[in-house]
C-alpha cells in the first residue's frame, strides 16, 4: 500500500471499475475509465459540456496514477441504466441543438452505428452474452437519440 507523506503531484488518478447489475464489467470502453479524484483545488477547473465534463489540471505538472480501483455500482438495474441513458441523451441534445443542421444529420446517421461496433466488437462487448448487447445497443441508442432530440429541438 502507498502512503504520501506530502503529495508532490498536482491530482491523483484513480481507475473507476464500473458495475452493471452487480457485475463489474472491464470492456465496452468502460475501463480502465481513469479519473482525477483527489488533486489541489486551485490547479484544477470544470471543463466540458454536462453531463461528460471532467476536470482538467490548469498547469501541466505531474499527475500520479493510484493503484486500486474505485467502484463504480452506476448501474444497479437494466432500469436505471436505461434512465440515465434518457437523461444524459436529453441533456447533450439541448448543448448541441445550435449546431449546423449538416452536422446534426451526418452525426445522426453515422455515430450510433459506429458506437455500438466500437463498443460491441472493439472494446470486447460481444464477450459478455446478452447484457454485452443490451449495453452496447442501449449506449449507441443514447448517441442516436441525442442528435435525433437536438434536431427535433432545433426546429421547435
Amino acid at each position: 500500500m502507498e502512503t504520501y507523506r506530502a503529495i508532490s503531484h498536482t491530482g491523483l488518478i484513480l481507475n473507476r471499475l464500473n458495475f452493471f447489475c452487480g457485475k463489474p464489467y472491464r470492456t465496452f470502453g468502460w475501463y480502465p475509465d481513469k479519473k482525477i479524484r483527489l488533486w489541489k483545488k486551485e490547479l484544477g477547473t470544470w471543463k466540458g459540456v454536462n453531463p461528460h465534463d471532467q476536470l482538467v489540471m490548469n498547469r501541466k505538472e505531474p499527475t500520479k496514477a493510484l493503484r486500486g480501483h474505485i467502484l463504480h455500482n452506476t448501474y444497479p438495474t437494466r432500469e436505471s441504466f436505461l434512465e440515465q441513458r434518457e437523461k444524459f441523451a436529453n441533456i447533450a441534445a439541448l448543448h448541441i441543438k445550435e449546431e449546423n443542421i449538416l452536422f446534426l444529420l451526418f452525426k445522426l446517421i453515422f455515430s450510433a452505428p459506429y458506437k455500438f461496433f466500437r463498443c460491441y466488437i472493439l472494446h470486447f462487448g460481444v464477450i459478455e452474452g446478452f447484457n454485452g448487447w443490451f449495453i452496447c445497443y442501449h449506449l449507441s441508442r443514447e448517441v442516436f437519440l441525442k442528435y435525433y432530440r437536438a434536431i427535433k429541438y432545433k426546429f421547435s
